[in-house]
């Protein structure tokens, strides 16, 4: 355990507690909202008070993102919703610069773990006590209902399973389990996140969870043991792939896009096509100033409700930003995402260089097949570059005293 047993099962009631009411709405405002906010005036209040080391070029880029986000065509018309569609890309840099001047590599490490059991032991209730999920998932038949966990709906369950996968295994790989007891326990809890995982029916969370266990465990310099250990392993889940396409048709029909209420072929991607071309016919649509400061996320989602009668984004991070924050937005974002990758390269020689760079890919997956940013899942990246960073001080230590 990160830390001792009675702390630990004392403190996954309240952090369980937490996140299953998100949704809960108070007076007009949900819990989200009544925890989130004041924790992000909190880590404003610390950046500016207490920060006492020098912030990676790559959160500046996304402080200015999220600035952008305030002027666009709607910045009067819709102040509001700007605000909230700009607070989503703050908590990853804040929550970086928090963790990064208040603590040190043992609890940024400690807490990783932590936090990542947690997630996926908050699956508990719903799968062996039946406890109610605050969010229902899409239907895929008549007795088929995505789960989402006590998250807000079944992409974001899928996609912070995935992540929490990669970090045990992470933990795994560094071998930093010590006891047989412990690696029982936290191999018990891969296969309870990939259960999940599979419930939620949402592919975008296995492309990711994929993808980061493959530079996971990549090799820098690979030798003919390690090819045999990459080659089985595909082998391993080539044949666990094909196996549940031939045995479960729910997932066969998820996977090939087949309604399984009418056994038809689906838009490839659940329509994600549809909505990306609205979006870059809407941005396609404005005048000079709007191609380059985009119109609004209120815009895009009535655009959006009255081709597809759904009040939805793109499903495309990049498509959403062009049509709501236009070339500058898709620039900014662009120069943060390549200053990120610079910062998790220039860092190659760390511990936690291929966790930090699965996460980058999963991230990229994410924005290319979905879009936006989940709060929980902007947790867990902060730690893990944060825990980047730490190596890379002490490495810098090291060679220093040689």
């Amino acid at each position: 355990m990160p830390i001792k047993l009675d702390k630990y099962i004392l403190l996954f009631v309240p952090f369980f507690l937490l996140f299953y009411s998100e949704s809960l709405n108070i007076g007009g405002v949900t819990i989200s909202q009544l925890w989130k906010m004041p924790l992000l005036i909190y880590l404003i209040y610390y950046l500016f008070q207490y920060r006492h080391k020098l912030s990676p070029a790559w959160t500046q880029g996304y402080y200015w993102l999220s600035l952008k986000h305030l002027v666009n065509s709607g910045g009067i018309n819709y102040l509001f919703s700007n605000i909230q569609t700009g607070i989503s890309f703050l908590f990853l840099p804040l929550l970086f610069n928090y963790f990064q001047n208040k603590f040190n590599k043992e609890n940024v490490e400690k807490m990783l773990l932590c936090i990542s059991q947690y997630f996926i032991l908050t699956n508990i209730p719903f799968l062996f006590f039946n406890l109610q999920t605050q969010e229902s998932g899409n239907t895929y038949g008549d007795d088929v209902v995505a789960y989402t966990g006590i998250f807000q709906n079944q992409h974001a369950m899928s996609c912070i399973m995935g992540i929490c996968i990669i970090v045990l295994l992470y933990f795994f790989k560094r071998a930093f389990f010590k006891s047989w007891p412990i690696r029982i326990y936290n191999a018990l809890l891969l296969i309870m996140a990939a259960y999940a995982m599979y419930l939620g029916f949402a592919r975008t969370g296995w492309v990711m969870c994929g993808l980061g266990i493959i530079v996971l465990f990549l090799p820098r310099n690979v030798n003919a043991k390690q090819w045999v250990g990459i080659i089985t392993t595909a082998i391993v889940l080539s044949v666990g792939f094909t196996f549940m396409m031939v045995t479960n048709k729910n997932f066969h029909d998820r996977v090939l896009d087949i309604n399984i209420k009418t056994g038809k072929q689906e838009k490839l991607g659940s329509g994600r096509g549809v909505y990306i071309a609205n979006a870059l016919e809407l941005y396609a649509s404005g005048n000079a100033f709007e191609l380059a400061f985009g119109k609004s996320m209120t815009d895009l989602k009535e655009y959006e409700y009255q081709k597809t009668g759904m009040r939805i984004y793109a499903h495309n991070g990049f498509a959403t930003l062009l049509a709501t924050d236009g070339a500058i937005g898709v620039l900014i974002k662009l120069i943060s995402m390549t200053l990120l990758l610079a910062f998790i390269i220039k860092r190659k020689h760390c511990h936690t260089y291929n966790a930090a760079l699965a996460f980058w890919m999963m991230n990229l997956s994410f924005q290319l097949t979905q879009g936006g940013h989940v709060f929980h899942s902007d947790l867990l990246y902060a730690l893990t570059f944060c825990m980047l960073q730490f190596e890379s001080e002490e490495k810098c230590v090291e060679y220093s005293e040689a």
